[in-house]
């Protein structure tokens, strides 16, 4: 697996919760070895094992999950928390659903955001766990790239204590671009009662669900309006890779301008003040929607109207230029195409 080394790409791994660690496996050769876990140990008389075939695991559920960490590993905010939200549907013994992170990193160095989707089987005692595809990716960080999460295997086991539901195992995984094995761990579910659940909104955007609410199509799915400004007609992009960087940075000169970046509906910065050093975000092309695409809306003129910035589309082929304008009344827009 690359490492960094040797001018070669450095991929790093990591599971789903929102504030652990990422890892190479192969970096600190752990095959094999015990995994040290900060759960707390459950006792004989807390612990009430009634399992049932009758047992409903449908709902909103929190998730913690250890990993081993690593030197020079990137931190999130309440990284002691370690939580990241899951919604699990049940049919009978079929399992489906869909794991969300949506994370800040340390010394607001940016952002982290996935959505990925799950499924399974539950005999009433153990469910059966698998990753099988990650459905949307975004990461801001100011300076890591090729982020990736782990695809994992589990079998958890149900247990409960106190009226409240856990499923709870180690698991196994790879990369979700490379295939490379990740670094194993242990996981932790904890359902959500009826009162948790009243108060908590299950969002699966990043990082408002407001965004797309905001859009207004064409009959032919490109943009029409975003929020109150005019969207032009704009060029469209071939990438061939789903994967790929976002590079943006203030045209020309550094003159005060403040903008907001929307990615396939979903505000991915906002109130950003541009400079000539450039920002990248890593983003992944959805494979559901009609349109990729990328919005520049301008929050002010700055000392020379328009607001302009420059784009460099980087899908690890080659990189592509591109100058956006936008003013207080219209904005430009990029599309984005798969191509092989």
């Amino acid at each position: 697996m690359p490492d960094g080394s040797n001018g070669t790409v450095r991929h790093f791994y990591f599971g789903w919760a929102c504030s652990f660690v990422f890892l190479f496996i192969s970096f600190l050769g752990l095959n094999g070895q015990k995994i040290t876990v900060d759960f707390p140990e459950k006792k004989k008389d807390d612990l009430q094992k009634i399992r049932a075939t009758d047992i409903d695991l449908t709902g909103t559920w929190e998730i913690t999950v250890t990993q081993i960490p690593f030197a020079g590993m990137p931190i999130f905010e309440n990284r002691n928390n370690g939580i990241a939200h899951a919604e699990i549907k049940q049919n009978g013994n079929r399992i489906t659903g869909r794991v969300v992170c949506n994370a800040r990193f340390e010394d607001n160095m940016g952002r982290l955001y996935y959505e990925k989707d799950f499924k399974g089987s539950f005999d009433g005692k153990t469910m059966d766990y698998e990753d099988f595809r990650v459905t949307d990716y975004l990461n801001t960080h100011r300076v890591i790239r090729n982020l990736e999460t782990c695809l994992k295997e589990s079998q958890l086991d149900f247990y409960i204590v106190d009226g409240d539901y856990y499923l709870e195992g180690r698991w196994e995984g790879v990369g979700h671009l490379s295939g490379g094995r990740c670094s194993p761990g242990q996981i932790k579910f904890r359902k959500l009662n009826p009162k948790e659940e009243e108060s908590f909104s299950f969002d699966v955007n990043f990082p408002s669900a407001k965004a797309k609410t905001e859009l207004v199509l064409r009959k032919d799915k490109t943009i029409k309006k975003l929020k109150d400004r005019k969207v032009r007609d704009g060029k469209t992009v071939k990438v061939k890779s789903k994967i790929f960087n976002i590079e943006i940075y203030d045209h020309k000169k550094n003159d005060g301008d403040i903008v907001s970046i929307n990615y396939n509906g979903k505000w991915i910065l906002e109130e950003f003040s541009l400079e000539k050093e450039k920002h990248i975000i890593d983003v992944m092309l959805d494979e559901d929607s009609d349109k990729n695409f990328i919005i520049l809306y301008a929050h002010n003129l700055g000392d020379v109207p328009p607001n302009t910035a420059a784009v460099i589309v980087d899908d690890g082929h080659r990189k592509q230029r591109f100058v956006l304008n936008s003013d207080l009344k219209q904005s430009d827009v990029l599309y984005f195409e798969y191509s092989e």
